[in-house]
């Protein structure tokens, strides 16, 4: 079990024990308590499940995966290190990427967007496509990018 995803996950347990485990917070979790503080150490450039109140579990065992929503699951940190990046598949480095690519571009045609979001979404857009194809090959300079 790694991820960020998990941490947040488990984190809100230990501090909410009336959800039994990782599939019960499923949907908008109405938690009580802050989960315990997690520091995020992601592995991929994509989810953003360490600065989001979002995370999505791969039920293995249901074959399916599912959606948390709970402000009580952000991480207090976030340590954004591109080497640990290096050891993942090409084509979890790629279908990362690609979804980050997707939320800058859903951020920036979204109906609620305006100068300051456009700002930071076009500059992610650069970013991913400057960098993601290096990202993939595993180069320092592509996954530094990607990191940004």
């Amino acid at each position: 079990m790694t991820g960020t995803k998990w941490f947040k996950a488990i984190g809100i347990i230990i501090r909410n024990p009336e959800f039994a485990d990782v599939r019960s917070p499923e949907g908008v979790a109405p938690t009580k308590n802050p989960c315990v503080p997690i520091i995020a150490v992601p592995t991929t450039a994509g989810t953003a499940a360490e600065v989001t109140i979002n995370y999505v579990i791969t039920d293995v065992e249901k074959e399916r995966k599912f959606v948390c929503v709970d402000p009580h699951d952000m991480p207090i940190v976030a340590v954004v290190d591109p080497e640990m990046m290096s050891s993942m598949p090409k084509g979890l480095t790629a279908s990362t990427g690609m979804d980050a690519l997707t939320h800058a571009i859903e951020g920036y045609t979204t109906k609620a967007a305006w100068e300051m979001t456009d700002m930071f979404h076009l500059e992610a857009i650069r970013l991913i496509s400057k960098n993601l194809r290096g990202a993939v090959e595993n180069t320092k300079e592509g996954r530094e990018g990607m990191a940004l």
